[in-house]
């Protein structure tokens, strides 16, 4: 409720929010079959645990030049592993690695879908963002990602909201 107070309708900021309210969980990805059917533009779906800044009309733009069936934002996110590494094959060492820096793309949590990505969904039958994009995929539907650079921040813990409140 407290989301819903502070941003309304979307008019202040000369957007337009609609909110979807569940009576029961249906994920992050369920609980879209609750837009209406009319819907032919895609739009934006973000997670609530996290705070971005994520240039919102950029990825928008960029699904529609992709013409993909989802778009899902990433950042780079790098893993120091505080120990040497040692590759095998089978008993044997096969290389070695001091302290390696890991890189991955993560997701951030803000997607761009197509409409017709509706039809991928159950009414009433829970699913996820992730498990969604996978079901495009093994039907060789386009999941675009849009790498941003802009800060990402996970407040779905106690520690990371505290941080988070503390910036």
């Amino acid at each position: 409720q407290q989301i819903i107070d502070h941003f309304g309708n979307g008019s202040r900021w000369g957007i337009k929010i609609q909110y979807l309210e569940e009576t029961q969980p249906l994920g992050t990805a369920g609980v879209l079959k609750l837009l209406p059917p009319t819907l032919s533009l895609p739009f934006l779906v973000l997670n609530g645990d996290v705070l971005t800044q994520v240039p919102y009309s950029a990825l928008l733009r960029f699904h529609e030049e992709h013409e993909a069936f989802a778009t899902v934002s990433v950042k780079e996110h790098e893993t120091v592993i505080p120990f040497g590494v040692v590759e095998t094959k089978g008993t044997l060492a096969s290389g070695f690695q001091e302290k390696p820096t890991l890189s991955h793309y993560v997701n951030a949590g803000v997607y761009a879908p197509s409409p017709n990505v509706l039809s991928y969904l159950t009414p009433t039958v829970p699913c996820d963002m992730p498990e969604l994009l996978q079901r495009l995929q093994a039907d060789n539907h386009s999941v675009n990602v849009f790498p941003f650079h802009e800060n990402l921040l996970d407040i779905g813990f106690p520690e990371s909201l505290s941080a988070a409140q503390n910036q």
